[in-house]
């Protein structure tokens, strides 16, 4: 069977020239349109008996919300067809192609003239007349983080969550909201310059809700806020991620907003052993006391993130307690009744202090300058006498020191007689 994919050899079929119609829209549904040929004069169920007929110029009483009206096919006819379409009524109504695309949405009192186009791409392109009110088409101009409302142009920020999974993004992330709940993770960002060349002015907007650091990296050469090395995110850090197309982001309000920096936590570890997580609202904090009677030896994990710990130790039991990331090699400890300030590098947990107190201390200094306790003595201002006599372990060794006899000694005295 011989099959035919244009009609008449691609010759356009002219409708007829229906000048003039008018609809009332008083029912929420779609009212389909056909083309003025082959005798079509169907009804216009619902309103007062007018046919469903494309005319050059439509007058359209739209009395309800939700009505619409749907455009014959466009594969009857050809490029140049032209439809006024004015909205007499009250509420608004939409247009719809016949594959039920939105080509307009008319305000009441707005009026509208369309016509098909093949360029640059067979569509009806719709443009507003002047009118008592004025509507921009929104459906016309709505892309990524826009959307039409009831002839309104409204924002629009699409969530997509992650949880533990490394992604790279691309173009259709545009202005969408990532974010991340799992632990430590990875996120790529697109080419600058290649993102840039389809989509001008690229952003997308994260947060980081995990319980570790999400780290985003730059492709290439690209940097982030000048520094080509990979943005840390922090558990609460959230920005507006910005592309300027010339291997440049930036961040745009990057960090979690704290009224009040430092914070103490106390928690209550009696009775546990093993090891203690850091997590939920106990995130976060500078300063933490732990307290209670221990049942054994106990590991306190704090995450894998950039932050400071003051740790305070008041248990009791006689066990050890140390601080680390987890699985860490060497935690800190923190001896029972001892204060430490520590900080995390991202991987370690680290003790903040780089050497113990360095001896002896000079006497300038509120020291001794010494290591013994004669020494001390002398460097104090202490005579050799003074000194055996301060440490001397018997009065009698003391008396030897300063050559005094005891008082019961018996003394014997050899007079020379001239």
């Amino acid at each position: 069977m011989t099959s035919y994919t244009q009609t008449f050899g691609a010759a356009t079929i002219y409708p007829a020239n229906v000048t003039y119609n008018q609809l009332n829209l008083s029912v929420a549904q779609k009212y389909q349109l056909s083309w003025p040929i082959d005798n079509n004069t169907s009804s216009n169920s619902g309103t007062l008996g007018s046919s469903l007929i494309l005319a050059r110029i439509m007058d359209i009483n739209c009395a309800i919300a939700g009505a619409s009206i749907g455009l014959p096919n466009t594969a009857l006819t050809g490029p140049g067809e032209q439809v006024t379409f004015n909205n007499t009524g009250s509420q608004p109504f939409t247009v719809y192609n016949f594959a039920g695309t939105v080509v307009a949405t008319i305000a009441a009192g707005a009026a509208f003239v369309l016509y098909y186009s093949p360029i640059p791409s067979s569509q009806w392109i719709a443009f507003q007349l002047g009118s008592s009110v004025s509507a921009p088409s929104v459906a016309a101009i709505a892309g990524p983080g826009l959307y039409s409302a009831s002839g309104l142009l409204g924002q629009n920020i699409l969530v997509v969550t992650s949880s533990t999974s490394g992604y790279t993004f691309g173009s259709g992330d545009e202005s969408k909201l990532y974010t991340w709940s799992g632990g430590s993770g990875t996120w790529n960002l697109p080419s600058s310059g290649t993102i840039a060349a389809s989509i001008p002015g690229y952003y997308i907007q994260i947060k980081n809700n995990g319980s570790g650091q999400l780290s985003l990296t730059p492709t290439g050469t690209d940097n982030i806020n000048g520094s080509n090395a990979a943005l840390a995110f922090s558990p609460g850090d959230s920005a507006i991620v910005v592309n300027d197309g010339a291997g440049n982001w930036y961040t745009v309000g990057f960090g979690n907003a704290s009224n009040n920096i430092f914070q103490f936590l106390l928690i209550n570890l009696a009775g546990l052993s093993g090891t203690y997580t850091l997590s939920g609202s106990e995130l976060n904090k500078i300063a933490y006391r732990f307290s209670g009677l221990l049942a054994g030896n106990i590991q306190i994990v704090v995450p894998s993130t950039v932050q400071q710990y003051w740790i305070d130790n008041i248990t009791t039991g006689g066990f050890n307690l140390t601080a680390g990331v987890s699985g860490q090699a060497s935690p800190v400890a923190i001896g029972a009744g001892s204060r430490v300030i520590t900080y995390c590098d991202g991987s370690n947990l680290v003790n903040a202090s780089t050497g113990g107190l360095a001896v002896p201390i000079a006497v300038n200094q509120g020291g001794t300058g010494a290591t013994s306790a004669g020494a001390a003595l002398t460097n104090l201002g202490g005579t050799t006498v003074g000194v055996n006599v301060f440490t001397a372990s018997a009065a009698s060794v003391a008396q030897t020191s300063m050559n005094v006899l005891d008082a019961g000694t018996a003394v014997s005295l050899s007079v020379a007689m001239g």
